[in-house]
């Protein structure tokens, strides 16, 4: 094996294994997708159910009283609504971060490697001139 072949191994390996972690990346992408989308569908279910519940109770009695009721109402469900959505959106920016740390690791270990692929062609220049001065034959390991 001479070292163009050795190369075109390297260059292969290196290619096959960028093309599984862009697929993962695509998969894990998909899948917080759906993940994000169930969330919104769910709470804009339940968003419809409470505007529905005080629709109900809006047609049930409209007076003066119920009216300040009503807006008290309105208003307590908007915080609840809000405190209930906070910890989700904090969720999503938590994994959103988790992600962002691992295409970065990802992206530290593909440069690792390829400076490790360009030590080791050097290395093998380097072992191949020293034998070829020394008059040493390089013989592969079983």
């Amino acid at each position: 094996m001479n070292e163009q072949q050795l190369r075109r191994i390297f260059k292969e390996a290196f290619t096959e294994q960028n093309k599984r972690l862009e697929r993962r990346f695509i998969e894990q992408d998909e899948q917080l997708g759906a993940r994000f989308a169930e969330q919104e569908s769910r709470l804009d279910n339940r968003a419809i159910k409470r505007e529905q519940h005080l629709e109900e109770r809006l047609s049930q009695q409209i007076t003066d009283e119920s009216l300040k009721i009503i807006t008290h109402l309105t208003n307590d469900f908007d915080s609840r609504l809000k405190a209930e959505i906070q910890p989700l959106k904090e969720g999503i920016d938590a994994i959103y971060n988790i992600l962002d740390c691992i295409v970065g690791r990802i992206k530290t270990d593909s440069e690792e490697q390829a400076a490790i692929a360009i030590d080791q062609d050097r290395h093998k220049i380097w072992i191949t001139q020293l034998a070829s001065h020394s008059n040493v034959k390089l013989v592969p390991e079983p």
